[in-house]
């Protein structure tokens, strides 16, 4: 191993260090890598949408960033907005150019131009680069041909290693891939300590000081999970004459949300039953989750959840509530019907129902869900557990892309 290896992460769109999933997911990679002695560092290419976010450069938890736009705030004007990429693509040649020596870097873009553009410029700097692979577009309803052509030719042949967060998208990209080509799967990550602390303060948004049930996510972007969990209510009061609010933590537009309180409406809820609370600030999430009565985590009998690994599982993980879950994908990996979860098939309203009323009624079993969640499955998803994989697999992907270019230049000097 070089005596300074540095991991250096290429995404954007997000923003950094305040955001969603995605800037969680960054900054968890980052902590873990450095909790294991290696530098890792954010690229963030164009602006960010959140308001919170003011430097363009800082460090935070031993991970620094740099902003390559001209401005940290995102532009109203679409075609501002596009420059500030293209503006930020130009100068990522010349930033890793630079620092090419005993680095990888990490590209958080997956199958759009810039994931192209970040992997074609490492190719010709001869730089090792892992491709994340937490999504898999093709066979969605967002699939393009590009998408689908980038997927199938270039993310897994230009990159050196990939980093996908199921085992459905592992065994795909192997597929695609060359028969030596490094894969580690790495699972959704959280630190429990930030999360748990927050139980001793309570959350401070409007109705939630009522028994709650709790979703996390993008809700523009996830719409039917929330209108399904909506419906999921108005039968829990049907049959069961359970009245608990739902509170549905995450992004939201104004269209979005009284198409959500239309929804409620013709459900039989009562005005106030569901609370949209919109994008708000990390530790306000963890004390709704904390707080809660019990997390949801609807899945579809679909491909994109398959595929999938919820970032919102580490979260309820830590939160110590008991959880309602579709057993799909990596979900059903992880968790045990009524040891660590209370699984209800996917789309299936009258089990759901069910779940939800045993979760406010069984106060034992519940207990013991959470219990085992903590000793169980925790376990796997702190970050800091990860930390020395994520450091060895780094370093053979490193010493993998030197020994190649030494063969290369060995090669070369034969013909020479």
């Amino acid at each position: 191993m070089p005596h300074s290896l540095q991991v250096h992460c290429v995404c954007g769109g997000f923003g950094f260090p305040v955001g969603t999933a995605s800037t969680k997911r960054v900054m968890l990679m980052g902590r873990a890598l450095h909790s294991a002695g290696v530098a890792f560092r954010v690229w963030h290419l164009g602006p960010s949408s959140h308001s919170e976010n003011t430097r363009r450069n800082g460090v935070e938890d031993g991970v620094s960033w740099e902003y390559l736009s001209p401005k940290v705030r995102r532009p109203a004007n679409r075609w501002v907005r596009a420059f500030y990429f293209v503006y930020g693509c130009i100068f990522l040649p010349f930033r890793l150019a630079r620092l090419r020596r005993d680095i990888c870097v990490y590209v958080y873009y997956q199958g759009n131009m810039i994931d192209l553009w970040a992997l074609f410029i490492c190719r010709l700097l001869n730089i090792p680069v892992a491709q994340e692979c937490c999504e898999w577009w093709p066979g969605t309803p967002d699939e393009t041909r590009f998408i689908r052509w980038m997927y199938q030719n270039i993310m897994f042949r230009w990159s050196t290693g990939a980093l996908p967060i199921s085992k459905l998208i592992e065994e795909r990209i192997k597929k695609l891939a060359r028969s030596d080509y490094p894969v580690l799967r790495v699972p959704v990550l959280v630190d429990a300590d930030e999360v748990s602390r927050e139980r001793n303060h309570p959350p401070t948004t409007p109705g939630a000081d009522q028994p709650y049930l709790f979703w996390c996510g993008m809700v523009d972007g996830y719409i039917r999970d929330p209108v399904f969990l909506i419906q999921i209510l108005g039968e829990v009061g049907r049959r069961y004459a359970l009245r608990p609010c739902l509170v549905l933590a995450g992004p939201c537009s104004d269209a979005v949300r009284e198409e959500l309180l239309s929804v409620a409406e013709a459900a039989g809820l009562e005005q106030g039953q569901v609370i949209a609370t919109g994008f708000i600030p990390e530790v306000e999430l963890f004390r709704l989750a904390t707080h809660a009565v019990g997390a949801l985590l609807p899945l579809w009998d679909d491909d994109r959840s398959a595929t999938r690994f919820p970032t919102k599982l580490g979260l309820y993980a830590a939160a110590c509530r008991p959880v309602v879950a579709s057993p799909i994908g990596e979900i059903s990996h992880y968790l045990r019907d009524r040891e660590t979860v209370l699984f209800a098939p996917a789309g299936d309203e009258s089990a759901w129902a069910d779940a939800v009323a045993t979760l406010m009624k069984d106060a034992d079993l519940c207990a013991q869900l959470v219990d085992r969640m903590q000793s169980e499955v925790l376990p796997l998803i702190e970050y800091r557990s990860v930390g020395p994989i994520l450091k060895e697999w780094f370093v053979g992907l490193y010493q993998k892309s030197s020994n190649s270019r030494r063969v290369l230049k060995q090669r070369n000097s034969v013909v020479c």
